[in-house]
């Protein structure tokens, strides 16, 4: 990794994270900088060069790139609660968010990751299955066990985000296009209707309409439906906040061009003191849950998490700036 300038870090800082108290700001950038270079990935230790010190999206594709199997799909953990080395499509789903966290448009790996979505290696024939039965022979986090592969019945997730990003990324008139655009069909239909489970992840729903959006396709109908849904969703209850596992406004805000920012500005604003107050003084955010089994693999992908966690935060307070 190429060794970044004092002066560059001071300009990342002041450009992308100035609250109006550089000192603080300071802290809190040093803090969780220096957390992700001793205890990440060097795929997420990538990405925060890339967002954070303007360092090369290769280096992330690079990295990316070893979590990638031979037929397209993710797995070895690239989705740090499930430690399963076989292709599923929620790995595969987390690739595809640091695709678009890069910004780019083509590249082998997007390739790959048509082919195995297109293949419907881990297809129900409607969508693609949220757990996989094989998830059981590895350390993994409790709510990935299952005994059978399953969709999770009508959740969307991870299906609505990967069949949007095939609309995206796939040539149009493609049998991938295709495929990923009656799905999105069919999801924003189940949304618009109301069928859709009352706490499903609604994140995956919104990269959809982004890819969607990039296309050209109007979205509007889709984004009214979604408003008022995210802005119920997150827990207003800031008690709660970093005890238990709920919805965050950074969790859908991060970028200032958020739709849901406007909307949900001062609850978002009330996140924004809450992270610099409750920063930790290694630099990390605590993580709300935990594994009941494999306590030593736990250990090790806590400590991973939170390096995402920091991405996400630091992400999350420079789109309110």
């Amino acid at each position: 990794m190429q060794v970044i300038r004092q002066s560059k870090i001071s300009d990342a800082i002041e450009k992308n994270l100035s609250l109006g108290n550089t000192e603080t700001m300071n802290s809190t950038f040093e803090k969780a900088r220096t957390f992700v270079y001793r205890n990440a990935r060097p795929l997420d230790a990538a990405r925060f060069e890339f967002l954070f010190e303007n360092g090369p999206k290769e280096q992330v594709l690079k990295c990316l790139a070893c979590y990638q199997n031979p037929d397209g799909g993710f797995g070895h953990a690239l989705e740090m609660d499930c430690l399963n080395p076989n292709s599923s499509p929620m790995q595969t789903w987390a690739a595809t968010d640091i695709i678009r966290e890069l910004g780019i448009t083509r590249h082998p790996i997007i390739d790959r990751i048509i082919s195995y979505l297109e293949s419907k290696a881990d297809f129900s024939g409607s969508l693609w299955y949220k757990s996989l039965a094989s998830n059981k022979e590895y350390p993994h986090a409790p709510w990935w066990e299952t005994d059978a592969d399953t969709t999770g019945g009508d959740d969307y997730n991870p299906s609505a985000s990967l069949a949007g990003f095939l609309v995206r990324y796939s040539p149009e008139e493609s049998s991938s296009f295709k495929l990923g655009l009656r799905i999105t069909e069919e999801a924003e239909k189940a949304l618009l209707d109301c069928r859709l489970p009352h706490q499903m992840n609604m994140v995956n729903l919104d990269e959809m309409r982004e890819d969607l959006e990039s296309k050209g396709m109007n979205t509007s109908e889709l984004e009214a439906a979604l408003s008022p849904i995210i802005t119920e969703m997150i827990e207003h209850d800031t008690s709660l906040w970093g005890k238990e596992y709920v919805d965050m406004p950074s969790w859908h805000i991060q970028s200032s061009d958020s739709p849901w920012l406007e909307p949900n500005r001062a609850i978002a604003e009330a996140e924004r003191a809450f992270l610099i107050k409750t920063q930790l003084e290694d630099g990390s955010w605590p993580i709300t849950w935990t594994w009941k089994d494999y306590p030593e693999q736990w250990a090790i992908t806590k400590n991973w998490w939170k390096s995402e966690r920091i991405i996400r935060n630091l992400r999350f307070i420079r789109a309110l700036n």
